[in-house]
This record gives C-alpha cells, sequence and structure tokens, in this order.
C-alpha cells in the first residue's frame, strides 16, 4: 500500500509549485500558441480541482486500509487517560497521519478551486472522489463491486456534465 502515496506527494508538489509551471502563459506544443493568462488560469484551476479529488480519495483509501488493517481489533479502554493515549496513538500511526495532512491539503486545494472557479461547475466533479473510491474498494480491498454499486457509479458520472452546465 506504500504506492498510495505516489499521487499524495505529486499533489503536494503540485500545490507548493503549481503557480510556478503555469505562470503568466504556456504554450501549445501543437499550433506553437502561447496560452493568454485566462486559458492558463483555467488550467490550474482545473490541477486544482484533480488535487481535491486525488488527495481525498488517497485520505480516504489511507484511513480505510489502517483502521480495518493494524487497528481492527483496538479496544476503547476505560478512563479518560487511556483513551486520549489510544486516540494519539492512531492520530499519530503515519498512514493515519498521512491520510490527516491528505484532508488538510484537500481543504487548500479546493479554497484555490474556488477561487479560479464557479461552484456550481467545480463541485459535481468532487462526486468523481465518491466513484474513484468506490471502484478502488473494490480492487484494493476485495469490497464487493455488485450491479447496485456499478449502476449508481454510472449514474454519477452521467450526471456531472449534466450538472455542471450553465457555467462560465
Amino acid at each position: 500500500m506504500l504506492w498510495l502515496h505516489v499521487p499524495f506527494i505529486f499533489c503536494l508538489g503540485f500545490v507548493i509549485f503549481g503557480e510556478c509551471w503555469f505562470w503568466g502563459c504556456g504554450v501549445d506544443f501543437t499550433n506553437g500558441i502561447w496560452y493568454t493568462i485566462d486559458m492558463t488560469s483555467r488550467i490550474i484551476a482545473h490541477f486544482y480541482l484533480a488535487a481535491t479529488i486525488a488527495t481525498t480519495v488517497y485520505s480516504q483509501l489511507i484511513m480505510k486500509w489502517r483502521i480495518s488493517g493494524r487497528f481492527a481489533g483496538l479496544k476503547i479502554p476505560e478512563g479518560v487517560w487511556p483513551k486520549v493515549v489510544t486516540l494519539f496513538m492512531v492520530l499519530f500511526d503515519p498512514f493515519v497521519f498521512s491520510g490527516l495532512v491528505a484532508t488538510f491539503i484537500s481543504g487548500l486545494c479546493w479554497m484555490a478551486t474556488m477561487s479560479k472557479l464557479e461552484i456550481g461547475y467545480a463541485y459535481p466533479f468532487t462526486s468523481l472522489g465518491f466513484v474513484l473510491v468506490v471502484l478502488l474498494s473494490g480492487l484494493l480491498f476485495g469490497e464487493s463491486l455488485n450491479a447496485w454499486r456499478i449502476g449508481g457509479v454510472i449514474l454519477i458520472v452521467a450526471g456531472i456534465p449534466v450538472a455542471s452546465q450553465g457555467a462560465k
């Protein structure tokens, strides 16, 4: 499951360095045309949106993996202090902590997305996170992918272009 950290590291790198890669203008290598700042801004906004989805999916999958794996049989002790110690033991597990950091980064990416796109356009795309979690949970954790779930995934994907219509 260590390979799940690759998208997280990529998204973190993009949040930190993303503006430098696309600042001001870009080039279309097929036509040799320089993009304007508006086109570049939309590209950046969609990368932030993709980073939001990727970090959210990473967080959900890594939490599921750790909580159902290492901490599956964890008993909550009696008393306040033992509960606090147990909570910190879980929170500071490196993988669980990386999931919490990914959730925070997802929030930062979402704020960046909102500064560049209309919420009515961007928010339907976040449902791709549901699609990815359902599909990857079947692949990685052996959860059932029955006809109802697959039908639901198809409806979600079909609804994204419909729900995002009308935005600038």
